[in-house]
């Protein structure tokens, strides 16, 4: 079980290597800029929500001392903002490849735009909102579905 996790991430971590365009500079400079008017509060916004999967993947795979687990998030949150800088690249390249200049020129006018302006500073409060709601997703799918099969087995109770 421990090496399960490396080996997955053996799979996913080339992803961030591949570039996903190579074509025209002012194009992916576009979508950079596009990437960009995500803020850092929104993307480690997104970070605090999956650090108790960081931290569970971590503790089933790895045998860590007590010092070591207190020191854990900050760690992870070092790596998680050291991969967005390769998550971002990646993202504007795929940005540049499936949206023609004219299309990347209206996504960055409308972010720069009153309206645009506006979603970005409420962006975070969205994305926790879209968060929350998945957690509560999660529990009803897993509550619903654990109550189902042990009614099906004829059971009261776990």
């Amino acid at each position: 079980m421990r090496y399960a996790l490396l080996a997955c991430l053996a799979l996913v971590a080339p992803m961030f290597a591949a570039p996903a365009f190579a074509g025209d500079v002012e194009r992916l400079e576009l979508a950079r800029r596009f990437v960009a008017t995500r803020s850092e509060a929104t993307e480690m916004r997104f970070f605090d929500a999956t650090l108790p999967y960081y931290l569970s993947a971590i503790e089933q795979t790895v045998n860590i001392t007590d010092l070591e687990r207190a020191r854990l998030p900050d760690l992870l949150r070092e790596e998680y903002r050291a991969a967005l800088v390769t998550a971002r690249e990646h993202t504007a390249e795929t940005y540049a490849r499936l949206f023609t200049e004219d299309e990347l020129r209206e996504l960055v006018g409308f972010y720069e735009s009153g309206v645009g302006r506006r979603y970005l500073e409420h962006q975070g409060e969205i994305q926790q909102d879209s968060i929350d709601l998945q957690r509560a997703m999660n529990a009803a799918v897993l509550q619903n579905a654990a109550e189902r099969m042990l009614e099906e087995r004829g059971a009261q109770h776990f």
